[in-house]
């Protein structure tokens, strides 16, 4: 994959957001980190654990439960909405003309799902796969060999 010096690379999963430049020339990938932001989610016994709500049913004597969200799954669907609007401000402050995104799966389907609310979607390349706990090294050889 060719990565060019006006491409932002952003490294996502439900809990970090990296992102980086390419800072090499002549085809080389060098990536320099230009940020990295990283939030803790409570336990679950701290997000709630209450019994699942209950409803009389139109017809008769019958209760339906709810199912009760995920907590942790909504913790992360807020901090890749923040990650998305953390990315645009780099891309238009930094003049990035588009944006290498690798997340994991699971926040890729999310980010995907927020980009389409998103006003001015940038130009995106997917790669569905986590690098937030890998050194940055190890990720641009990687994109150096998807190329």
């Amino acid at each position: 994959m060719k990565v060019l010096s006006t491409d932002l690379v952003a490294l996502l999963d439900g809990q970090r957001l990296v992102l980086a430049r390419n800072i090499a020339n002549n085809g080389v990938i060098n990536l320099a980190i230009v940020e990295s932001i990283s939030v803790e989610h409570a336990p679950s016994r701290a997000l709630g654990r209450d019994r699942p709500g209950r409803t009389l049913d139109g017809a008769g004597n019958r209760r339906t439960a709810y199912t009760q969200i995920d907590q942790h799954e909504a913790e992360e669907a807020r901090f890749i909405q923040d990650a998305i609007q953390t990315i645009e401000q780099h891309r238009k402050l930094g003049g990035y003309s588009r944006v290498i995104l690798a997340a994991a799966p699971k926040a890729l389907g999310i980010l995907r799902t927020q980009l389409s609310h998103h006003a001015s979607p940038f130009p995106l390349i997917e790669v569905p796969k986590n690098y937030t706990k890998t050194p940055i090294t190890e990720v641009s050889r990687f994109l150096a060999e998807q190329a």
